[in-house]
């Protein structure tokens, strides 16, 4: 008789013993998912405010690009000389491109040259016939250079923000940042372009080289 109510009381603890171990090993569980939980509302929280910390930055940084385009774009074409200036002279711009918007509001580049902006899909007849210069966005060299080899005596400035070697297509290549604009000069196209361009830009094209 005392066997058996040893037995009984040795099952009651070990059931006991088990529910309390069940029990501890839920509570150690539900501690790692709460931590877990926390820590991943907490890498939420910290990327969302980068994220929203970053946004004024980078807008000031696309705002400052436009800008530092826009005027590196009207000082070339304001040392540039036609052989016979169109008024008003004719500024192509050719998509896709981040520039586009600031460049379409450029209408002035001296007091006395009034300046017509118009943005043409990549046509190599429509944009020898209808411009005086050319900006290209996006645009290969390859396709660039097609432009030049038919200009046939035309005088046609270019100036591409997608030619960082310089070597074909455009007389002007821009090399953009994020704090400024500058530029390379292919001495070979501007040469055959028929647009005189003071000499100093062509000094501002050497230091930038």
């Amino acid at each position: 008789m005392q066997l058996i109510e040893r037995i009984h009381h040795l099952r009651k603890r070990i059931v006991f013993r088990y529910v309390v171990f069940k029990y501890t090993v839920f509570k150690h569980c539900i501690s790692i998912l709460f931590l877990r939980v926390l820590m991943t509302l907490y890498l939420i929280t910290v990327i969302c405010n980068s994220t929203v910390m970053a946004m004024p930055d980078t807008k000031e940084k696309i705002k400052l690009n436009e800008e530092n385009v826009a005027r590196v774009v009207s000082g070339i074409l304001s040392y540039a000389h036609w052989p016979a200036t169109s008024d008003p002279l004719r500024l192509c711009l050719v998509p896709p491109s981040n520039y586009i918007s600031v460049l379409t509001h450029t209408n002035m580049i001296s007091d006395h040259t009034e300046l017509q902006v118009e943005t043409l899909t990549f046509n190599v007849e429509q944009l020898i016939e209808k411009c005086d210069a050319i900006y290209y966005g996006q645009i290969e060299p390859q396709l660039q250079q097609q432009v030049a080899n038919r200009q046939n005596g035309k005088p046609l400035l270019t100036i591409s923000e997608n030619n960082p070697n310089c070597e074909i297509g455009s007389a002007f290549c821009l090399n953009i940042n994020n704090t400024q604009a500058t530029f390379s000069l292919n001495l070979d196209i501007l040469t055959r372009s028929g647009v005189r361009v003071h000499p100093n830009v062509l000094q501002l094209a050497r230091k930038v080289e």
